[in-house]
């Protein structure tokens, strides 16, 4: 009994000793890294997540979607904000979400904000190496990348939420791995916070008739809806309608997506265009995972299939897309290296990598593109990777039945 006892409080600190580790490991590159000298980099979205969390609260959702009112209410929490004001892209629905960051004294946020996302990444780790089944040293390894690739840098440069829907991701990817779907679908309901980065996923398990999953994130959806809707009125999302073309008039072209690259063989073209073809190829990808899980659906690895293809082939066709969303790739790009090893498809998959490790993605990102050619070598090296994996696992079913 003593010795289990001393078994388990070496376990126990080891496991701490690891997460601990693992943390520093993911806080260290986003401190000491210093971006180059632009105005972009002055940028950061914290404020207007807090901002729209206390207009929420105070029952003012809709002046969320108000840029001269967003301004004012940014400005009165965080002064030395200037003129770098963001916009609220998150829908409606999902408001009362933000609501909790309210309570946080602004003087702290920053930092409670910065920790909580280094935290959120870090134990989205241990839970993507729990459900990939990963070693101790495998998964230092996994931590060691994260915390050296330019996604996560971004990510906590920017302030951005990406480290907040990574840790639920992979409590739906840990689920769907332990066959608890009901609870896979409870997590994979937070990427309602980004809704184009939910719906790949709810299009393959619609097409591998996994229709529970899909009815629980809806529920809750509208759960979400009719909260909004009570606390604000139909009018936040009148607003919302009238704000998205103007919240998304930025530069996608550095960003690996078909829109992007569309952007970066015809810069002069006017922005309908290219909006019209980021949600046509978005369209076209949730056909086609719908497709795809419909041939899967009755091939015993099926959800592994859908988290290898769904985050990647969503997010290629994203209407709207930064390099810190590249971040939910990781379990698809585990399981598919796990599973296709040797193959073509981990071969894309390591020049993906390599493109994305420090400091290569810092000149591959932001200097590449000063070079005027009209390539962006992230997303074809991703488009490889997704092309590979498709073509790959549509041939599973046939290449299952020679077995």
């Amino acid at each position: 009994m003593i010795e289990q006892q001393r078994s388990t409080g070496r376990s126990l600190a080891s496991t701490t000793f690891l997460y601990l580790f693992i943390t520093l490991l993911l806080t260290i590159p986003a401190v000491a890294l210093r971006p180059p000298s632009t105005d972009l980099f002055r940028i950061t979205d914290f404020p207007n997540y807090y901002a729209a969390a206390h207009l929420y609260v105070s029952g003012q959702s809709a002046l969320a979607y108000d840029r001269e009112a967003l301004r004012k209410t940014e400005s009165t929490f965080f002064p030395d904000i200037g003129q770098n004001i963001r916009p609220v892209n998150l829908p409606p629905f999902v408001l009362p979400l933000l609501a909790p960051l309210a309570a946080i004294p602004a003087e702290q946020f920053s930092l409670v904000w910065h920790a909580l996302l280094v935290l959120s990444t870090a134990a989205a780790v241990l839970i993507i190496a729990r459900a990939v089944h990963l070693t101790g040293r495998q998964t230092l390894l996994l931590a060691a990348f994260v915390a050296v690739c330019g996604p996560q840098w971004e990510a906590v440069r920017c302030g951005q939420i990406t480290g907040i829907l990574l840790m639920l991701y992979a409590g739906c990817v840990h689920s769907l791995r332990s066959g608890r779907t009901e609870r896979a679908a409870l997590f994979m309901a937070g990427l309602l916070l980004k809704p184009h980065e939910l719906l790949p996923t709810v299009a393959f398990m619609a097409g591998a008739r996994r229709f529970r999953f899909c009815v629980i994130i809806a529920l809750v959806g509208l759960a979400l809806a009719a909260a909004s809707l009570i606390c604000s009125g139909p009018e936040v999302y009148a607003r919302y309608l009238q704000f998205m073309p103007e919240s998304f008039e930025v530069t996608d072209v550095v960003n690996p997506t078909i829109r992007g690259q569309f952007m970066y063989l015809f810069p002069t073209v006017e922005p309908y265009w290219s909006r019209a073809v980021g949600l046509g190829a978005f369209i076209l990808s949730l056909i086609s995972l719908m497709v795809l899980g419909a041939r899967l659906a009755a091939t015993p690895a099926c959800l592994d299939y859908a988290i290898m293809a769904s985050m990647p082939v969503g997010l290629i066709a994203a209407p709207h897309l930064h390099n810190y969303d590249l971040l939910l790739i990781l379990p698809a790009a585990i399981l598919s290296f796990q599973a296709f090893k040797g193959e073509v498809v981990s071969a894309s998959l390591c020049l993906f990598a390599c493109l994305c490790f420090l400091p290569v993605y810092m000149y591959v990102h932001y200097q590449f593109p000063k070079l005027g050619l009209a390539v962006n070598p992230i997303f074809f090296s991703l488009a490889a990777f997704v092309l590979a994996l498709v073509l790959r696992l549509w041939s599973a079913p046939q290449q299952a039945a020679t077995k």
